[in-house]
């Protein structure tokens, strides 16, 4: 599995869409390198006055919680639709196709009260309904680029993944 690394482009595009003020995914995130483009996004109203960094935080974290819902029957073939609840932000985080993102945020206030909190970030693969999220097997032991010495288990930040929705990573 590859490690996730920035990508100033993929943030670009996040920042168009976060910059919209509207919470939905967008159709114009792809680039000229990354065609089939995944998309996570947050969005919190509140009243309370939290910091940038914690609704970050909180956003990610809300993506990550969807593993305590998600089977491995639907990390073997990504479901067309998803019973009860999401799992799309916590495969897409995970997906072994997916080695670039970037990602943005917006701010902004509503009435005098709610503060309205719009995060977007971009993957360089997207799900796709009946592919795997990734392909099982020992940790690192498909990377072409060897082992990430920070992060055991993925891949070298060197490892690149080109892939069509109908191509699996060997």
């Amino acid at each position: 599995m590859p490690t996730l690394i920035w990508d100033d482009e993929l943030a670009r595009q996040a920042g168009h869409n976060a910059r919209s003020c509207v919470y939905a995914h967008d159709v114009c995130r792809n680039t000229k390198l990354f065609r089939y483009v995944g998309q996570n996004l947050a969005h919190v109203s509140t009243t309370a006055i939290l910091h940038f960094e914690k609704l970050v935080q909180l956003s990610i974290q809300g993506w990550w919680d969807e593993f305590n819902v998600t089977t491995q029957a639907q990390l073997d073939r990504f479901p067309e639709k998803q019973p009860g609840h999401p799992i799309g932000h916590f495969t897409q985080m995970i997906s072994d196709r997916a080695w670039k993102m970037g990602c943005a945020a917006q701010t902004w206030f509503e009435g005098k009260v709610n503060s309205i909190f719009y995060m977007v970030c971009n993957y360089s693969f997207a799900n796709y309904e009946g592919q795997p999220v990734y392909r099982r097997g020992l940790p690192a032991s498909r990377c072409r680029t060897g082992e990430n010495a920070d992060y055991p288990g993925l891949c070298s930040t060197k490892e690149q993944i080109f892939s069509t929705p109908n191509a699996i990573t060997n």
